[in-house]
């Protein structure tokens, strides 16, 4: 029973003492700088793709699918003639892409995926979202 009793104490403290994901303690509310606070919640992300280039392979064609390569939708197949390529996707979602680079009778593949993140913190009154675009790299080393 005293070990019951015990167990019972250190969850109610823990639980009390614990801070809570996504909350900033601030003192003073009324002083808080909010400066760095976005308070938009925005719902489209950017999806940027690093590609190589030379003068042998100045185009680049991929594609560009919702999940994996193997089972995913594909969604754009496109091709690209600059080492940085841009695109919106949304948050919270795994692309991957597929990246064909043909020298000649060679074809090499480069494929990367991840996913852009979304998430908040609530300070005082208000709600700060933080972002974190996408980045693939899809380069091909010579």
């Amino acid at each position: 029973m005293k070990k019951f009793v015990l167990l019972i104490s250190i969850l109610i403290f823990v639980s009390l003492t614990h801070c809570r994901k996504g909350y900033i303690t601030v003192d003073d509310c009324v002083e808080y700088d909010y400066s760095d606070c976005i308070t938009t919640k925005y719902s489209t992300a950017f999806i940027y793709l690093n590609f190589s280039l030379s003068d042998k392979i100045q185009k680049i064609p991929f594609e560009l699918y919702k999940g994996n390569i193997d089972d995913g939708e594909l969604i754009l197949r496109d091709t690209s003639s600059s080492k940085e390529f841009t695109l919106e996707g949304e948050f919270d979602v795994y692309y991957s892409v597929k990246a064909k680079y043909q020298n000649g009778e060679n074809s090499y593949y480069v494929i990367d995926g991840g996913e852009a993140k979304r998430w908040s913190q609530k300070v005082c009154d208000s709600t700060c979202w933080h972002y974190e675009d996408l980045e693939l790299d899809l380069s091909l080393e010579y």
